[in-house]
C-alpha cells in the first residue's frame, strides 16, 4: 500500500506522524528530515509494509530471538523532485 504526501516545505513533513505509526517514531524521522531535506523534493512516496532484504536477514539473525515483538517489515520513503500521476504507484 502506498500513501502520497505532498510538500510545498520541509515543514510539511510535520505530516508524517499523521501517516505511519508511533513504533517507527515518525516524529524524530520528520524532524531529522526537515534539517536536511533539499526544497527541491516536493513530495514524498511512503510504502508501507516494505520488506528489505538487509533488514530481514538482521531481523531473523538477531530481533527474532530478543523474546520481544519486532516487526519483520518497515515503511519505505520515497523522495521525488515532482509530483507522480496516481497509476505510476497504484
Amino acid at each position: 500500500m502506498y500513501k502520497w504526501i505532498s510538500l510545498a516545505t520541509s515543514a510539511d513533513l510535520a505530516q508524517l506522524p499523521s501517516h505511519i505509526t508511533s513504533e517507527y517514531n515518525p516524529g524524530k524521522v520528520a524532524k531529522t528530515l526537515s534539517l536536511g531535506i533539499s526544497d527541491a523534493v516536493k513530495g514524498v512516496l511512503i510504502e508501507y509494509n516494505y520488506i528489505d532484504k538487509d533488514y530481514r536477514s538482521t531481523y531473523y539473525n538477531f530481533y527474532s530471538k530478543k523474546g520481544q515483538y519486532y516487526r519483520s517489515d518497515c515503511v519505505r520513503l520515497h523522495f521525488f523532485e515532482q509530483r507522480l500521476r496516481a497509476a505510476a504507484f497504484l
